[in-house]
């Protein structure tokens, strides 16, 4: 099964997509920031498909902490 790793310090955070076994998962990467976006959260991905697959997290400087709840609950649905 693919797995997430989580990395950042605060609010800017990155969760890098591997498979059980370790190796990069550029597909899940990829479908998790399209179903982010299609529920208004924007984050951006990054990192190389072949090394570390990741979505960024860039939170606005002011936010609420229903927006952080907004996120969160919308992560947990699309993963």
């Amino acid at each position: 099964y693919p797995y997430c790793i989580q990395k950042g310090l605060g609010l800017m955070q990155g969760i890098e997509f591997r498979t059980g076994s370790g190796t990069p998962h550029p597909t899940w990467r990829n479908e998790v920031f399209r179903d982010l976006r299609k529920k208004g959260i924007f984050t951006l991905p990054c990192g190389s498909d072949e090394k570390n697959p990741t979505i960024r997290f860039t939170p606005p400087y002011i936010i609420e902490k229903g927006h952080i709840d907004f996120v969160l609950e919308s992560l947990k649905k699309v993963l």
